[in-house]
């Protein structure tokens, strides 16, 4: 019967030992987690069990069978740009829309802005122009 050997006092190598001496077959380590999968009868699984510090439990099932993990597709930029553009229907042209923008960086010499501004303020120093 396979059984997981685990222990939070003794190094794996140590646990590895222990199996070695009792005869146990099929030895499997797993360095992250610090276990010990192996196969050993009864008699072999109680002897381990006296062993202080160690802890031994029979592995109840365990499957030998790959799972695939099915990959999802990828959405590049593109493709989340048109999804989010879909949701706005009709589409923000920006068209009728009054906006404020308080910034520090604005040309309103721009072609874009000329005409546009309706309201300046220049807050520096406690100087106010309107």
């Amino acid at each position: 019967m396979r059984y997981v050997l685990t222990s939070k006092s003794l190094p794996l190598s140590q646990i590895e030992l222990e199996t070695l001496k009792v005869g146990a077959k099929e030895i499997t380590k797993t360095k992250l987690l610090g276990h010990l999968f192996c196969e050993l009868d009864e008699e072999q699984a109680k002897t381990l069990a006296r062993v202080s510090g160690l802890v031994v439990k029979p592995v109840k099932q365990y499957c030998t069978d790959q799972v695939t993990a099915v990959a999802q597709p990828v959405e590049t930029v593109s493709d989340v740009f048109y999804l989010l553009r879909s949701y706005f229907a009709p589409p923000l042209t920006g068209t009728g829309l009054t906006v404020a923008v308080l910034d520090s960086g604005i040309r309103k010499s721009h072609q874009s802005l000329r005409d546009k501004i309706i309201y300046e303020a220049r807050l520096e120093s406690g100087n106010k122009t309107a």
